[in-house]
């Protein structure tokens, strides 16, 4: 098992969501077109966060519309054959057979326990995760919620054979329940969290969490740029805060980073 280095992001507008990262968030964009391998989108652009944690936009094709509708979270595994088969015979639902690019890239979309599309995936020119700043701007976690909390745990646990690194209760944010942390190999955390009965329907899939310098500041910028937030601030006490907000034509994201309520 590997890290996580790529999520991609399908979108119901695809030209506001590629507008919001390039220039509201400023992410650098690497590539785009329209993809030759993956026909279940008809158009992309890949962007890369400070941290290297690269976010691709995606326009899903119309029967995939109302599947792909959140972050697709893509796991790297060493040797996805064999682990995709170990998946299916741990009675995983694919939504895709092996999609393989000739070019050294295979990966396949399956569904959690919560009905949550995930990829995993291969390249055979990485002999190891690459280790991720989470110190520094980008992404550095992802909130899997689900309502079906023990199964998920479960998954995470004894399916993937994640190592969850704590399990608690949420101090500050008290949209969740509970909450498990997983962190990769490369060092980004998704942390699974069971969303209250109040904020079920809000999270019912992965949340990304972009780190930026200060919350304020860009707070401040997006709502001038018209983005709609969906909390208040989240403040740890300890200089650091979130809050939620929708990326257009895309899902909610969290953004975090340094803040101070006074």
């Amino acid at each position: 098992m590997g890290g996580v280095t790529w999520i991609m992001v399908p979108s119901s507008d695809y030209t506001a969501t590629v507008n919001f990262f390039e220039k509201t968030m400023g992410f650098s964009k690497i590539s785009h077109g329209t993809p030759v391998t993956d026909k279940q989108f008809l158009r992309f652009a890949v962007f890369r966060t400070a941290n290297d944690v690269v976010l691709e936009v995606v326009e899903p094709i119309a029967e995939r519309a109302t599947l792909y509708t959140h972050p697709i979270v893509s796991i790297e595994v060493q040797n996805m054959r064999p682990f995709r088969t170990y998946l299916k015979d741990n009675n995983v639902q694919f939504l895709t057979e092996i999609i393989d690019n000739r070019s050294g890239s295979i990966w396949s979309y399956f569904l959690d326990p919560a009905g949550i599309p995930f990829q995993i995936a291969s390249d055979i020119s990485t002999s190891k995760p690459k280790l991720i700043d989470v110190s520094k701007e980008g992404i550095n976690r992802i909130l899997v919620p689900s309502r079906k909390f023990e199964s998920s745990l479960h998954f995470y646990q004894r399916v993937m054979g994640f190592n969850i690194e704590e399990i608690g209760i949420p101090y500050t944010d008290k949209q969740f329940l509970r909450c498990a942390v997983v962190r990769m190999t490369n060092g980004i955390v998704l942390e699974l969290v069971e969303p209250t009965s109040k904020c079920s329907d809000l999270y019912t899939r992965p949340v990304v969490c972009i780190k930026v310098r200060d919350l304020t500041a860009t707070w401040q910028q997006l709502r001038k740029a018209g983005i709609d937030f969906l909390t208040d601030f989240f403040d740890t006490g300890n200089g650091e805060g979130w809050i939620y907000f929708d990326v257009p034509g895309a899902s909610s994201f969290q953004l975090h980073g340094r803040y101070s309520s006074s």
